[in-house]
């Protein structure tokens, strides 16, 4: 896949309206390692018999500035702007969200080579959607979910990287 065909190259936002796909890239890069999270949420599930927890993988980036997460939606062309909780007297916090296995792997296909801070969590989450879609089995649907060894050492990975005060 091209960068050309994920990236829509016609959006002209105003921040962005300048840039070419590889310096919104780098540009877009540098934003994830401040503001962004690859993480992986666990949902518990006692109905099932097996295994009573799916697994998800998902993106997303939190700012107070509504108008430049929604200038990187529409230049990638994926994801969605949520409204966070509000917390005490701070400002409320939106936030670009991707829950879509297709689309974190575009997306992290073209992160990885410009992340400096969180490069090894965009690759471990890479690697997890990457093995549940070996594995056929998403969790959606009523679909039986199971999960490799693998998988879950990732999400445990994940867990301790994203802890708050973990020196990389």
């Amino acid at each position: 896949m091209t960068k050309a065909k994920f990236l829509n190259s016609k959006f002209q936002g105003s921040i962005m309206k300048e840039m070419t796909d590889e310096e919104f890239l780098i540009w877009l890069a540098g934003f994830v390692d401040g503001e962004g999270s690859f993480f992986i949420t666990k949902s518990s599930d006692k109905r099932r018999k097996t295994q009573n927890f799916q697994l998800y993988p998902k993106i997303d980036i939190c700012n107070t500035d509504w108008k430049v997460l929604e200038e990187i939606r529409k230049r990638l062309g994926i994801g969605a702007i949520h409204k966070k909780p509000k917390k005490g007297n701070r400002k409320t916090q939106k936030a670009f969200i991707t829950r879509n296995q297709a689309e974190i792997l575009k997306l992290t296909e073209l992160l990885i080579p410009y992340l400096k801070v969180k490069r090894k969590q965009a690759e471990l989450l890479r690697e997890f959607v990457l093995l549940r879609k070996q594995a056929n089995t998403t969790g959606l649907g009523g679909r039986r979910v199971s999960y490799s060894d693998r998988a879950i050492h990732i999400y445990k990975e994940l867990k301790a990287l994203n802890k708050r005060g973990v020196e990389m």
